[in-house]
Formats: C-alpha cells, structure tokens, sequence
C-alpha cells in the first residue's frame, strides 16, 4: 500500500494491519503458504518434486472457498469491453 500510514513500517508489521482491515491479497497468502511448506521440507531431490508441491497447494486452494474470493472487481473490465466495441461498431 501506498499509503502513508504504511511507508514507516516494516512488511512484517504491514499484512496483519492490511489481513485486520480485509485487504490482504490472496496471492501473498499463497506465497506465504507455498513458502513454509518448501521450509519444512528443506531440500528437494529435484526441480519437479518442487513445482509437485506447489501445484498441489494451488489446487487445494482452487478448491477452496479462500480461493474463490473475488479480490478485483471486474465492473471496470466491462465497462471498457463495452465502450470498445461501441467504438469498433
């Protein structure tokens, strides 16, 4: 965020405040996520056991209602989609 309240603090201290007011952006949570799990495993045997662990994290979250949540609103999108074509029509 840049807003002002932010630009003193540390990220640490940033995504409680930011998770607290419902801000918190799905895909930190994820990178988060993905980066405790590979934590605990340490080091992987290969490139491929890596990218199994986080398509499985991704596919857990796609199945879930936390990565369902629409976090942009897409109002905006259409509005273009349709003055485009009026101008193309």
């Amino acid at each position: 965020m840049n807003q002002p309240e932010y630009k003193s603090l540390p990220p640490s201290q940033i995504v409680p405040m930011l998770a607290d007011k419902g801000i918190y952006n799905v895909i930190e949570r994820l990178n988060r996520e993905i980066r405790r799990r590979t934590r605990v495993v340490g080091t992987f045997p290969d490139g491929n056991s890596a990218l199994m662990l986080v398509c499985a994290r991704l596919r857990h979250v796609a199945s879930k209602a936390w990565g369902t949540k629409p976090y942009m609103s897409m109002k905006h999108l259409e509005e273009m989609k349709k003055e485009t074509q009026q101008d193309a029509g």
